[in-house]
């Protein structure tokens, strides 16, 4: 079954799938859409893939996911904002001003990014039960986001 999540809920999700911790970020040089390194795909089914638990294999799932939103709202893959081109000077307050209308872009472009998520019926179960490992807090601090996520499971 297909959900749509938000950059919110799905950071949310992850981070409850990997017991409170942040995930490690991939540096793979490849897209992180899952058939755009085949090799890499097919060597890590052969070395390892196998072995992960379902919570790590859907974590990297969600995680490919999460990478796929940044590329699409400019927060990874790109050059530093506001960086000069070759052969021209910036002034710091050129620069700062660049770097501040990209991250207010960058950032209204994350509220709007959504991802439709194939979930298998154990998938969404072991997802479900990650966020209801959630401390109370959780539920205190972003209630709808909670609310929102714990109705689309």
């Amino acid at each position: 079954m297909t959900i749509t999540l938000s950059h919110r809920e799905l950071s949310l999700a992850l981070f409850a799938l990997e017991g409170g911790n942040l995930p490690a970020s991939v540096d793979d040089p490849c897209s992180p859409d899952e058939h755009a390194c085949p090799v890499a795909d097919s060597l890590e089914e052969m070395f390892g893939a196998r072995s992960m638990t379902p919570e790590k294999k859907l974590a990297r799932h969600l995680t490919q996911h999460l990478q796929q939103g940044w590329l699409e709202c400019g927060l990874m893959g790109m050059g530093a904002a506001g960086e000069p081109a070759p052969g021209e000077v910036a002034s710091g307050e050129h620069v700062s001003r660049e770097q501040q209308v990209s991250a207010r872009r960058m950032a209204d472009n994350m509220k709007k990014w959504t991802c439709a998520i194939e979930l298998a019926p154990e998938e969404r179960r072991l997802l479900s039960e990650a966020i209801g490992r959630l401390p109370r807090s959780a539920w205190i601090s972003m209630p709808r986001t909670m609310w929102r996520l714990r109705k689309k499971l």
